[in-house]
């Protein structure tokens, strides 16, 4: 009785953890997409900046 609770436990933990791990895949993704997007928006104001009239 007590051996099939804990292996519940225990699978519905490995369930959670993979449930975790694929939300945290998603959060560094969308961080990542963030960064690329502001250092191209950087890049691309720093041009513009050094070379005038094909700023954004």
């Amino acid at each position: 009785m007590v051996i099939g609770l804990l292996a519940i436990k225990v699978q519905n933990l490995g369930q959670w953890c993979d449930e975790l791990h694929i939300e945290r895949q998603k959060v560094d993704s969308g961080i990542a997409a963030v960064e690329t997007v502001v250092e191209w928006y950087g890049y691309c104001r720093y041009y513009s900046i050094r070379k005038p009239g094909r700023g954004l």
